[in-house]
């Protein structure tokens, strides 16, 4: 895993493994910045408040590292999508993401 401090590079160095992909290099080092990991050590949600399922490089290896529940999160995110796209809600609240 590699910590940054800016987003900017958070964006770069993930997405940007993919080029080295493209020729047939090894890629998957996740890039978060200090604050997301923070916040996941601190018990925030990976997906409704760190944002995790933006990056490009697969992100639960290193959540189970840490061990946190990738698959029980991603089904509460899921859950908070579906009840934005039924109506039910029009956003999600820092209510629904402690949820």
């Amino acid at each position: 895993m590699t910590l940054t401090h800016d987003t900017g590079c958070v964006t770069t160095l993930d997405q940007g493994q993919f080029a080295a992909k493209a020729h047939g290099r090894n890629v998957g080092l996740p890039v978060l910045s200090d604050a997301q990991f923070a916040a996941l050590a601190m018990g925030a949600h990976p997906y409704k408040v760190c944002q995790l399922h933006w990056h490009a490089v697969d992100i639960p290896p290193l959540l189970e590292k840490m061990g946190i529940d990738h698959e029980k999160a991603w089904a509460e995110f899921e859950e908070q999508v579906a009840r934005i796209k039924s109506g039910e809600i029009q956003y999600m609240s820092w209510e629904d993401a402690d949820a």
